[in-house]
């Protein structure tokens, strides 16, 4: 009879050892479903977040464009969009005329520039100058060349913008 309980005793016990064992397997079932939706769930939530930043980002794109081409819309050669009440002819020959007036000045300026080269040399040539004062020359001399560089833009843009008021005429 012993032998009978003792066999009984330890098919219960076993059969519950093996019943909890499968309890934990559920549960780690369990477990692992609710991870899996979670997971689930936030790719769903990171879809939706990386689509609507996507979203976003096409209509910053389309305002961008409409910007730019609002833009190209209103760019344009600024002599001549407000005139007044001068015709395209009128218009031109009048800022042919600023043109011209301004080139004058250039050429005006020009010339002093050149009266100015002419007395830097001859002050050059003195043999008897002290280095302050060959300093002092050396300064005025990339001054001026300076100025005659930026001289000669001036006048080439002046130029362009004569071209432009004769072809208007």
């Amino acid at each position: 009879m012993k032998v009978v309980q003792l066999v009984l005793v330890s098919m219960m016990l076993i059969t519950t050892s093996f019943s909890m064992a499968q309890g934990k397997g559920k549960d780690l079932e369990v477990k692992k479903e609710k991870m899996e939706k979670k997971m689930d769930e936030t790719r769903e939530q990171g879809k939706e977040k990386a689509k609507e930043k996507s979203d976003e980002a096409k209509e910053k794109m389309k305002e961008a464009k409409e910007r730019v081409k609002e833009a190209k819309e209103n760019e344009g050669n600024a002599y001549g969009k407000e005139k007044g009440e001068l015709s395209g002819k009128e218009f031109g020959k009048e800022r042919s005329e600023q043109a011209k007036a301004t080139l004058k000045k250039l050429d005006e300026q020009e010339t002093r520039i050149n009266e100015l080269e002419t007395k830097l040399k001859k002050a050059k040539q003195d043999k008897n100058l002290s280095q302050e004062r060959l300093e002092k020359i050396a300064k005025a001399e990339e001054r001026i060349k300076e100025t005659r560089e930026k001289l000669e833009k001036a006048k080439q843009n002046m130029q362009m913008q004569m071209q432009e008021g004769e072809s208007q005429e």
